[in-house]
């Protein structure tokens, strides 16, 4: 009997967990940021500028391309 008691306790508790707030996050300005990075670095292959294609890259950056490339910095 005791076994039953304490079932239906925790089946009760468990059951009672009150209803959580949705957090509505809205993303348009970060899908406007990477849609600008990703212009700005298709503009910069065009046009062979090297400081627009590295704009939007972190100060302190470790970076290797496909053909291992490396970029410690940004500098």
């Amino acid at each position: 009997m005791k076994k039953i008691v304490h079932s239906l306790t925790l089946i009760i508790l468990l059951g009672c967990n009150p209803p959580t707030k949705e957090i509505v996050t809205n993303h348009a300005v970060d899908i406007q940021l990477i849609d600008q990075s990703v212009a700005d670095w298709d503009k910069a292959w065009e046009t062979k500028d090297l400081s627009l294609a590295i704009k939007h890259y972190a100060e302190i950056t470790d970076w290797t391309n496909a053909f291992g490339d490396r970029a410690q910095s940004k500098k």
